[in-house]
This record gives structure tokens, C-alpha cells and sequence, in this order.
């Protein structure tokens, strides 16, 4: 629906280094973070979680939500007063075998199971199943 009296805008979030966007469950707030691919963009909303499995259509962090909501009443561009929102290379991937193309980055202290984020299956976290860009 074209609307004269609205404005569309895009406003783009980091990623770290290897391409992954930080995440958050809000079912058991733990953070990861996970790579756009296909497999993502096409999954039957909702996702999973990769900690405790449940699924999820906002996977939004609070510190993301600060910043849009600056963004928002500023208008100044995605950036507040630290700076803009940058993404640190942190957490270690996990590549499940049933969605070998939307891998995962958990905490790296996490040692309970991990789930799929595409079908909510059990994954083996203790793995790294190689280079997530073969």
C-alpha cells in the first residue's frame, strides 16, 4: 500500500567478523548470535533457540531495541552517544548436522544441549564441524 504520509527507512545492525548477528532468547535471555542464510530466510517462523529450544519470532536484544529506539527519536543516524553499535568477535560456532548452512555461535562456556535454530533439534555443541564458509 503506497501511503504519501509515511516514510520507509532501513536501518542496518552490525555483524561481527564472521558475518553473525547477536541475538536474543527471550525466553531464557541468553544471547547468540546466528548467520543469514537461505535456510534462515526461508524457515517456518518461528526459530529456535539454541539454548532451551523454544521457538521465538522476536529474537531481539536489548541493547539493539536502545538503539533503534535512539535512532528513532533522534533521526540521527544508528548511533548514540558511545558511538555506533559495533559486534564483537566472541562466542564459538556450532554447525548442526540437520542445517549445515545456518550455523550458530553460543557462548563459549555453554555446556548444556544446543539446538538447531531452523527445527529445534538437538545439536552437538561440543563440536565444531569445520569451516562455516566451505
Amino acid at each position: 500500500m503506497d501511503n504519501e504520509d509515511s516514510v520507509t527507512m532501513s536501518i542496518s545492525l552490525p555483524v561481527d567478523s564472521d558475518g553473525f548477528l547477536r541475538r536474543a532468547c527471550k525466553a531464557c535471555s541468553r544471547e547468540f548470535k546466528w548467520l543469514h542464510s537461505r535456510d534462515v530466510e526461508e524457515a517456518a517462523n518461528p526459530c529456535h533457540c539454541p539454548y532451551c529450544g523454544q521457538p521465538g519470532d522476536d529474537w531481539t536484544t536489548d541493547e539493539q531495541y536502545e538503539r533503534l529506539a535512539s535512532f528513532c527519536s533522534t533521526m540521527d543516524g544508528f548511533v548514540s552517544n558511545d558511538g555506533p553499535l559495533q559486534e564483537p568477535n566472541d562466542m564459538r560456532v556450532i554447525t548442526p548436522v540437520c542445517h549445515p548452512t545456518a550455523p550458530i555461535k553460543i557462548q563459549e562456556e555453554w555446556t548444556g544441549s544446543t539446538h538447531c535454530l531452523i527445527c529445534g533439534h538437538v545439536v552437538d555443541s561440543q563440536r565444531n564441524l569445520g569451516d562455516i564458509h566451505a
